[in-house]
């Protein structure tokens, strides 16, 4: 008996609106008490429309419960999904016990000094090799050194935890650290290892696409579920104008 039309769906216990961002009335229209964004670093605003997210809030301040939800995958520096995980009150990281010697550790994809992250994609010059190389030689090393093939993945996937960001699990499988003093709103980090029809050849490989594509910008939002951040700032518009602006030689 659900009824449908171009305003709202009737679920007969509530009834769900359809909005986007610059539709101003779609966004200002209507009072809600659950509000959920999906892909908000894509969201346009102009000067008449306003922050979208900002409205999207409004429309819960008729009510003393409600709830914002987002998601995203994260665009580049500055990314609206990166600034409200970061604003969150409660943080939180995926962490897990390594199958052959049980030490909890974040889940990662870059390896700090070669531990801690999925290894294989780099030659002993630290130079990125070809993909099909990466695919072949990728395999996960723990914090404390022991090598998990494509076949442990799930293990060691499935067996983790959230941990509040900024706190580890000792050997005891306890949480060490002090955990948020409040839980108003709570970001999670996901990104592509959580999947299992991916592994760690298949990540190794396609960020060596990626790198050799340069589209490490997109690499980083869908497979990492991070922000980009480029090693060396674009300049804005009247920056480079101001530095054309002089007299140059002919060829300059």
């Amino acid at each position: 008996t659900h009824r449908w039309n171009s305003r709202y769906c009737d679920l007969g216990s509530m009834r769900v609106y359809l909005a986007w961002s610059g539709a101003r009335q779609r966004l200002r229209g209507r009072p809600c008490r659950r509000v959920f964004c999906s892909e908000v670093d894509v969201y346009e605003g102009d000067k008449r429309a306003g922050d979208p997210i900002q409205q999207a809030h409004q429309r819960t301040k008729a009510f003393t419960r409600y709830l914002h939800y987002h998601e995203s995958s994260p665009t580049e520096e500055p990314s609206p999904i990166a600034e409200l995980e970061r604003a969150a009150t409660a943080r939180y990281r995926w962490h897990a016990p390594c199958p052959k010697c049980g030490h909890w550790q974040e889940v990662r994809f870059f390896a700090r000094s070669g531990k801690g992250g999925v290894v294989g994609y780099l030659d002993a010059a630290n130079e990125i090799v070809s993909p099909e190389t990466a695919r072949q030689q990728a395999r996960y090393v723990c914090e404390s050194g022991c090598e998990l093939g494509n076949d442990q993945k799930s293990q060691f996937m499935e067996s983790g935890r959230w941990v509040p960001f900024g706190c580890s699990v000792g050997t005891d499988g306890n949480l060490q650290g002090k955990e948020p003093a409040s839980r108003r709103s709570v970001g999670y980090h996901l990104w592509t290892a959580f999947s299992d029809s991916i592994n760690w050849s298949d990540l190794a490989a396609s960020y060596a696409e990626a790198h050799a594509a340069g589209k490490l910008r997109d690499w980083w939002g869908n497979c990492l579920g991070l922000a980009y951040r480029p090693k060396q700032r674009v300049p804005l518009w009247y920056e480079v104008g101001t530095r054309l602006a002089a007299t140059h030689p002919r060829g300059t």
